[in-house]
């Protein structure tokens, strides 16, 4: 069994820190947490939708670590609705860069 997690659970870490951490409690896989309610403290989305060498040093990065990618979240809270912006074209546009997919490229 592969155990994973999503990233906002150790949002507070930087993205090598996180990288480290999970990788030492023996956790595989990673559903980045990017958009509506979460703050996507490990996408720079922005940097990423933007350069492709920025994408693939993301992926580089959970490579080195033994980890990979399984899914990239963009829900939101129905009951917050006010605070967020359901577009998610923006951050969705990055899903399949550095999603399962992009893995075996």
């Amino acid at each position: 069994m592969k155990i994973g997690m999503i990233t906002d659970s150790l949002g507070e870490l930087s993205f090598d820190e996180l990288l480290g951490t999970v990788a030492d409690l023996g956790i595989k896989r990673l559903e980045f947490a990017g958009g509506n309610w979460s703050q996507a403290p490990h996408l720079a989305l922005d940097r990423m939708l933007d350069s492709a060498p920025a994408r693939q040093e993301f992926l580089a990065k959970i490579a080195d670590h033994a980890l990979r990618p399984t899914a990239q979240q963009l829900g939101g809270n129905p009951i917050g609705a006010q605070n967020q912006d359901f577009s998610n074209a923006r951050d969705a546009r990055i899903s399949p860069d550095i999603g399962p997919s992009a893995r075996s490229r």
